[in-house]
């Protein structure tokens, strides 16, 4: 058992670790480019996303100017998925001492399935909002 355990916390750390490497390079990205992207569906359809606006406003978010964002839901976002950058950290802190995997485990799932009901449930918020 403490030969599989061993294997699952390197995975799950593994795992975390890519995540924190991906999310880092992505604020980065949004942080240092110079190119703004365009949404989608503004471009070919005329009409704006939901979601319209984010790439600008976490740009804003991480210069610290939140007094002009382009959606009002933007620092909220930011605001959960930063809290989910840092839960990965933790949790890949702890999985580095020698505490027992499973209970670390059952924490971790519950903590990813609230992160994604809260981003979930707040942009089907905003789909019935620009909808009616």
């Amino acid at each position: 058992m403490e030969a599989t355990d061993a294997i699952h916390r390197r995975n799950h750390l593994f795992f975390n670790l890519l995540f924190i490497l991906f999310f880092t390079s992505a604020l980065l990205y949004v942080l240092i480019s110079k190119d703004t992207l365009t949404c989608y569906y503004k471009t070919n359809y005329g009409i704006e996303c939901p979601t319209c606006g984010f790439t600008r406003d976490f740009k804003s978010i991480l210069n610290f100017q939140t007094a002009h964002l382009i959606n009002t839901q933007s620092l909220l976002y930011f605001n959960i998925l930063s809290t989910f950058f840092i839960a990965r950290i933790l949790i890949s802190l702890i999985l580095l001492f020698k505490f027992r995997y499973r209970p670390i485990l059952i924490v971790d799932l519950i903590l990813i399935c609230v992160f994604i009901a809260a981003i979930a449930l707040i942009y089907f918020k905003m789909i019935f909002q620009t909808v009616i």
